[in-house]
């Protein structure tokens, strides 16, 4: 496990059958992959029983946030430890409501090694949400707590970096908009306007890739789809890197997950289950045919470093 723990351009794959769970049941597994060389360098399954439905939110230092879903379980959401293969389980909220949209930030301080996970939480069409959070410590009850109101939105998961949170939102012009919440101080601001120009509809996402963070954006206009690549700078610099256009040709839905970028400025995204290559200039396109060990969907999350200490400790700030 040495080897795994040093290499750090590791993504880890998440799979799940893609199918109701009434229809099939099986224990998804998550691979290790070296991008450089997309080969498999090690495989984890999560426990017992069967969860035919796994989805990552989060990761920060080797640990992952995530949701699974089961026939006799349920579904919740939870912190997983894959080199120990503990799970710590999340309070559930009492009152479930189908247009309320929940997105997750989970970090680490690195003056006071603390955890602490942030809900945002909005109900469909509204311009503002609330945030609630959680902290883990010794003497914290580990209980979701009322945070802040909002007058934005989060279009998806934030992503972890360097003790801050990052989320892609909209505010009330419909701006997109580049948010950093310090997780030490607890405070969030808007640190970056993208300027995406027009359009009638629109989706963004934001995740890590080797040691910085990217945003892509679907932009939908009255005639065409188009991608737009933002890649981080700096806090508050971020930068257009390209433009993928003609989307609706490919049939193309859902978000691109950045997972490899080549020096003649060819890149691979994962959209669904598969692979599409770029070149630079974001309007030629090929797909990627590459061996996968299971069948399903597939999902990214680009992990940095594992972590071996017992998740009890490691919530609890101990054994640093």
């Amino acid at each position: 496990m040495e080897k795994l723990e040093c290499k750090r351009r590791i993504m880890n794959i998440n799979w799940g059958p893609g199918v109701p769970p009434n229809v099939v049941k099986c224990n998804p597994k998550m691979h290790c992959l070296d991008i450089d060389t997309m080969s498999y360098v090690a495989s984890f399954v999560f426990d017992n029983n069967d969860w035919p439905k796994i989805q990552i939110f989060n990761s920060c230092n080797g640990l992952l946030y995530i949701y699974k879903y089961s026939d006799h379980d349920g579904c919740c959401n939870g912190i997983l430890n894959l080199m120990t293969n503990e799970f710590f389980k999340l309070p559930q909220p009492k009152v479930k409501n189908k247009n309320i949209h929940c997105v997750y930030g989970f970090g680490f301080s690195c003056k006071t090694k603390q955890y602490k996970l942030f809900k945002a939480i909005h109900e469909q069409g509204d311009s503002h949400s609330m945030m609630e959070i959680m902290r883990f410590g010794r003497n914290e009850t580990k209980e979701w707590r009322h945070f802040d109101c909002m007058p934005f939105v989060f279009y998806y998961h934030g992503a972890y970096l360097n003790g801050v949170i990052y989320w892609i939102g909209r505010e009330k012009e419909n701006k997109f908009v580049i948010y950093g919440l310090d997780v030490e101080t607890e405070k969030i601001e808007s640190i970056k306007v993208l300027e995406v120009g027009l359009y009638s509809s629109n989706h963004g996402y934001i995740g890590k890739f080797n040691g910085s963070l990217y945003a892509t954006i679907s932009i939908h206009g009255t005639c065409c789809k188009k991608v737009q690549l933002w890649i981080m700078q700096g806090k508050d610099s971020w930068i257009k890197e390209c433009v993928i256009y003609d989307m609706l040709i490919y049939g193309i839905d859902g978000f691109l997950q950045l997972i490899k970028v080549f020096e003649d400025g060819e890149r691979w995204f994962l959209v669904g289950d598969q692979i599409f290559c770029f070149d630079k200039t974001g309007t030629k396109i090929k797909i990627k045919n590459w061996k996968r060990k299971d069948r399903g969907k597939a999902e990214f999350c680009q992990i940095e470093s594992f972590n071996f200490r017992s998740l009890q400790n490691i919530l609890a700030g101990e054994d640093i």
